[in-house]
């Protein structure tokens, strides 16, 4: 037993002598919450309990992170949209890094928010870092995506993205766990902002996104993250395998090994996002598609399918084939074994 013979515990012990009662639990007001965390920076928030039932496959990853868990904050931040729409994808990848910090940053004020009211609560990362000592299986501790749906943030597309109601696809999620209660919780919006135009299906350089519903995810994976994860590991099999500089430059291009050194030095890169460029979905971008419809795919999808580029397949795959036949001016390029 600690004495109480330190200022600390007096003070302590004085405040708990003088409590009349003591609350085991809180419950947060949602509105004074919501309204905070707009005026914190975030573009939208929404609350969900742990035990809703949707989300009973993710309480294992939830619970190690956060046993105390038993709400779920949901906040969506939004991405300017023509970084998204350009073809030098240098920038797409800037603006994703910047959304993503300052989503990370966000919602760690909202936990120091929530800590200076006496809540324990732990927010989750955007994008990464992420438990790469589980790989190649899960790595992620919970998924932020089925988590927004139920938060009432949007519906998942046929691109398989969140989209927003307002702002479409073109968000970035963040997720807060909560050791308290909320006094209302949202639910999911009635309606999918998809308008089902197929947009993102046209742009897929390796045809992930299929146009009767389907999604292909490892092709996706292969060649988007090219520079992360499973590509990351293919290219140091490059760098251990050859036996000079001569052979790896026969197997990499120097543009090949300066992305990578972008990628490790400046910010993560992305290969694609297409499907986020093009998507009309959102009351704030679906105008301009239906105004304009010719300007808007000459801007988007036909800049997107003309471009010539590097596609990472995976060899004797669908989308090597695809490449070659819908993109013959792309260069389809084998990784992997």
């Amino acid at each position: 037993m600690v004495k109480r013979n330190h200022p600390d515990l007096d003070w302590f012990y004085q405040r708990l002598d003088n409590a009349s009662t003591i609350k085991n639990q809180v419950t947060l007001n949602s509105e004074d919450i919501r309204d905070w965390c707009l005026k914190n920076g975030e573009d939208d928030v929404g609350f969900v309990e742990i035990d809703r039932a949707a989300l009973s496959v993710q309480k294992g990853g939830i619970f190690e992170a956060f046993p105390r868990t038993r709400s779920i904050i949901s906040l969506a931040f939004r991405l300017n949209r023509e970084p998204l729409r350009t073809s030098c994808h240098s920038l797409t990848s800037l603006e994703f890094s910047h959304v993503w910090e300052h989503a990370n940053s966000s919602a760690r004020q909202v936990v120091k928010h929530l800590q200076t009211m006496g809540v324990a609560a732990l927010n989750l990362s955007a994008g990464f870092p992420y438990e790469v000592d589980r790989w190649p299986g899960n790595t992620f501790i919970a998924s932020d995506k089925p988590i927004a749906v139920e938060a009432g943030l949007g519906k998942m597309g046929l691109n398989r993205l969140v989209l927003h109601p307002a702002f479409g696809s073109s968000i970035v999620l963040c997720t807060v766990l909560v050791a308290a209660d909320f006094s209302k919780y949202s639910e999911p919006i009635g309606y999918g902002p998809c308008i089902r135009c197929k947009l993102c299906v046209a742009a897929c350089p390796v045809g992930a996104i299929k146009a009767d519903g389907t999604f292909d995810f490892k092709p996706c994976f292969t060649h988007n993250y090219r520079e992360r994860s499973a590509g990351f590991l293919d290219w140091v099999r490059y760098l251990t395998d050859s036996p000079s500089f001569k052979d790896y430059r026969q197997r990499m291009t120097d543009a090949e090994t300066i992305s990578m050194w972008q990628n490790l030095s400046i910010c993560p890169q992305t290969r694609c996002d297409r499907c986020v460029a093009v998507c009309p979905a959102g009351k704030e971008n679906i105008g301009e598609y239906l105004t304009d419809t010719r300007q808007y795919l000459d801007r988007t999808v036909k800049k997107m399918r003309a471009k010539k580029e590097t596609v990472y397949v995976m060899p004797g795959s669908e989308a090597e084939s695809l490449v070659k036949t819908r993109f013959p001016h792309k260069t389809a390029k084998r990784i992997g074994s």
